[in-house]
């Protein structure tokens, strides 16, 4: 696939989180979509310079030797287990802002010096721009490569990421900077300036000034990548760390470009529509006995219930349709995130159904939850009173059980106050139920 020639790479601070655009970089080799310029903020821009340099490899590898101690002056043990190094980190870096103003960046400076080759990302065609902020007026400066003085490019990098005041301003011929996303962490408009017609922008979730790039949707077509997971800490660098976070980054572009089904975990595609015929055939008729109304399962009313059920579906995997697709997606991706499968890999049906299996025989439901007479005037009251404490895990066994329960005697039994509750577990356990994979 080939874009246009104005299409631009915009690419966010997040700090330890940049692993996540080196996957976004990958993925779009490989679906040979191309772009003329890329602009990052911090971390971002420390990527967008690799990207110009052009050596993927070597990007790849510097992520994946990266720990916190060869970024920044700490005495840190990275044998440690994440929340004491977390801990350890952030008492460390306190300690430096007392003393110095925050972590003196040296160490970052020559990783940079031994990665990157200011002459290579000078003559790349690739148009690269970064954001920083002056102090103290906090004024930002947007520049283009053509725009900082020779011998000076990883000086303006290391500008762009000094996230004060965790890290110390940098100062450049008499000027102190900060980090970029003070003032803008995802330089869309920078891009659109630049004359770009097509953008793919990634976004870290990371503190800093973000302009809605919806307003920028009429000036270029924007497609946003990001991810359902947390990319971890910002100033922990870890190696296990990255290399989940490229496989992320990887993950999320394919299904941004359609190669792969899902939204919080990867499917081949087809999968969700394979699923759905497989597992929901009937579905209305079927929800139907769990307190659903509406032909084809459109909103009702807005006191239904229902609607709450669906609105909560929605805001959970906002890429959903309000249809049976959209319940399809949701217990295949709800059932997988409940028993906690392994969202780095991908899942054809038969293995996902396995492996759901295999979890789901390992939990043990409460003898209180095994002996409870549904049929009973208060079962539904009931249910929720008792799933309300329980293990995620025991919520979608049971509720699976109770649905299976349900068409068995094809006897309506209202579940829409445990379906307001306990959405995703719901979800799952329709899924669970109708594959088959619990009994």
């Amino acid at each position: 696939m080939t874009t246009s020639p104005m299409t631009s790479f915009v690419l966010s601070g997040g700090g330890s989180r940049g692993a996540y655009e080196i996957g976004v970089w990958k993925a779009l080799q490989e679906l040979d979509v191309r772009f003329s310029m890329v602009t990052g903020t911090s971390v971002g821009a420390l990527n967008a310079a690799a990207i110009a340099q052009g050596d993927f490899e070597l990007a790849e590898n510097l992520w994946k030797e990266l720990e916190t101690s060869n970024v920044f002056d700490l005495k840190l043990d990275e044998t440690l287990p994440d929340s004491i190094k977390t801990l350890t980190a952030a008492k460390q870096i306190f300690q430096e802002f007392l003393k110095q103003g925050g972590v003196d960046c040296g160490r970052l400076k020559k990783l940079l010096e031994q990665y990157l080759n200011e002459d290579a990302i000078r003559k790349s065609p690739l148009a690269l721009g970064l954001v920083t902020t002056e102090l103290p007026t906090l004024k930002p400066r947007y520049l283009w490569k053509e725009e900082i003085p020779q011998g000076q490019l990883i000086d303006y990098l290391l500008a762009s990421c000094a996230l004060f005041p965790a890290i110390q301003p940098y100062e450049i011929d008499g000027i102190r900077y900060i980090d970029g996303a003070f003032n803008d962490n995802m330089p869309i408009k920078m891009a659109i300036d630049q004359g770009a017609k097509q953008v793919i922008a990634v976004y870290m979730d990371a503190p800093g000034v973000v302009r809605p790039y919806k307003k920028f949707t009429q000036m270029a077509d924007i497609r946003l990548i990001q991810c359902f997971w947390n990319l971890g800490s910002l100033l922990l660098f870890d190696r296990d760390h990255a290399r989940q976070n490229i496989r992320l980054g990887y993950l999320d572009t394919m299904r941004s470009y359609e190669v792969y089904d899902g939204y919080a975990y990867a499917f081949p595609k087809g999968t969700v529509l394979s699923a759905g015929k497989q597992y929901y055939s009937n579905f209305a008729e079927k929800m139907r006995l769990f307190g659903f109304r509406g032909p084809n399962h459109r909103l009702p009313g807005l006191n239904d219930l229902s609607y709450t059920v669906m609105k909560k579906r929605i805001s959970n995997r906002i890429s959903s349709p309000v249809s049976v697709q959209g319940f399809v997606l949701d217990g295949l991706e709800c059932s997988a995130e409940i028993f906690g499968l392994d969202f780095c890999k991908l899942y054809t049906l038969p293995i996902l159904n396995e492996r759901l299996k295999e979890a789901s025989q390992q939990v043990v439901l409460p003898p209180a939850l095994e002996s409870m007479n549904i049929w009973q005037e208060k079962g539904a009251a009931a249910i929720s009173d008792a799933l309300e404490l329980a293990d995620r895990r025991i919520r979608t066994i049971y509720l699976a059980k109770v649905i299976n329960d349900c068409l068995a005697k094809q006897r309506a039994f209202n579940l829409l106050p445990v379906a307001a509750l306990m959405t995703d577990e719901f979800c799952a356990a329709l899924y669970l139920s109708f594959a088959g994979i619990v009994q």
